[in-house]
Parts: structure tokens; C-alpha cells; sequence
């Protein structure tokens, strides 16, 4: 590594203690997600897959995609458009997310899913997490939180904020698009500067950076 690389992750890493201490649990390998998706399908757990997946496509909360009913789920030429009342971020306001079929960025079939989600788009019914009643709910999130066992489910979302910022995406667009209030939010789960995690090839790297450099103090 030349100088001028060296002074750089200096200056990077030192910028990283300031932020916040970062957890192991905070970001997912591609291959810990994968699992946890496989180990949901073999079980049987196929709605609590495609919840995983639902978050995976757009980094929205699992609180957000539990409350999204298939009525307000539309797909045409493979982009599939959601609407909620409201989410953490706007209370009194309509908001709308979507995500690209083609978009899915883990090695790992999930064409199934994206057959239900175009079939129930189109004309299903109900929500997208079914569920008879709230303990239901609750033990779906908690079968979830169980079998993910290194890392966190809202960890999801950081991957995918880091991910839209590595393609190009700006800060302000990202926080549209996960649901974030503030560049604050931002901050404090993607860790890194918006420009900082811009230089990376991708999110690999980029998760590498970061973990080798939580303990930093």
C-alpha cells in the first residue's frame, strides 16, 4: 500500500472511531443471509422468507412491510410498486416505495417468490404478512430474530443503504428510499461518510473495512 493509500485509511479509521463502536451483529455477510433464507424455506417458514425478501429488495422496516396489504402492491414490467398510509418518517403523509424484480443481488434462487409476488400483485388479497392475529405476528418476528443468529434483522436495511451508496446513489436518495428522517440516521447505521463508502467497488469491501475497524476506540 503506498503512502498516500495508507494516510487515507488512517484518516478513514479515525473518522469510524468517531462515529459509533460497531457491532459484528450490525452487518451481514452475503453468505449469513443466505443461510437464514435456506434454513426459512426448509423449515417451511415461506412467509417469513418473503417477508426477509420483501425487506432485502427495498430496505424498508419489517415494522413497513407487515403492514403492507397486497391491494396496495403493484407489479408491471417486472417493478413492483408498494404504498403505505404512513411510515416512521412521514406520520400524516401517503408514502410509495418500489423495487426491481431483477434487482435481487444474493446468489440464491428466489424465483418463486417473485412468481407470488407478481400473482398476488396483480390480484391478491389481504396482507403481505399473513397472520390471524397479533401472537401470530409476534411469533413470525420471533422465528425470524431466532434463526438469524449473526446478525441483526434490522441490519438488512444498513447492507442495503451501504449497497445504494456504492452504485451511486446519493445520501438524499437513499433516505428516500429506506425510510430514514435524517442524515443523522444515516450516519449512524451505514457508519462511514456517504462519500467515504462511494470510493468502495463494493459491499464487500466495504463490509470488510468496517469490521476489521469496529473495535477502534
Amino acid at each position: 500500500m503506498n503512502n498516500f493509500l495508507q494516510v487515507r485509511e488512517l484518516k478513514e479509521v479515525h473518522e469510524l472511531a468517531e462515529i459509533r463502536q460497531m457491532n459484528f451483529r450490525d452487518l451481514p455477510e452475503d453468505s449469513e443471509i443466505i443461510k437464514l433464507l435456506k434454513d426459512l424455506e426448509k423449515e417451511g417458514l415461506h412467509n417469513e422468507r418473503l417477508w426477509c425478501i420483501f425487506v432485502l429488495f427495498t430496505g424498508r422496516r419489517f415494522r413497513d412491510i407487515e403492514r403492507l396489504n397486497w391491494e396496495n402492491v403493484c407489479e408491471k414490467d417486472g417493478i413492483v410498486s408498494c404504498m403505505l398510509p404512513k411510515d416512521k418518517a412521514h406520520q400524516n403523509k401517503v408514502i410509495t416505495f418500489s423495487f426491481k424484480l431483477n434487482s435481487w443481488n444474493l446468489d440464491l434462487n428466489i424465483n418463486s417468490e417473485k412468481k407470488l409476488i407478481k400473482t398476488f400483485a396483480a390480484s391478491g388479497t389481504g396482507k403481505v404478512v399473513t397472520r390471524s392475529n397479533s401472537r401470530m405476528l409476534t411469533s413470525k418476528k420471533q422465528k425470524l430474530q431466532r434463526r438469524s443468529k449473526t446478525f441483526t434483522l434490522h441490519s438488512l436495511r444498513n447492507r442495503h443503504a451501504l449497497k445504494l451508496l456504492i452504485a451511486g446513489k446519493s445520501a438524499e436518495e437513499v433516505l428516500d428510499i429506506i425510510g430514514w428522517e435524517s442524515m443523522n440516521s444515516l450516519q449512524r447505521y451505514v457508519i462511514l461518510s456517504p462519500e467515504q463508502i462511494a470510493k468502495f467497488e463494493n459491499y464487500q469491501e466495504c463490509y470488510e473495512f468496517i469490521l476489521r475497524n469496529r473495535k477502534i476506540k
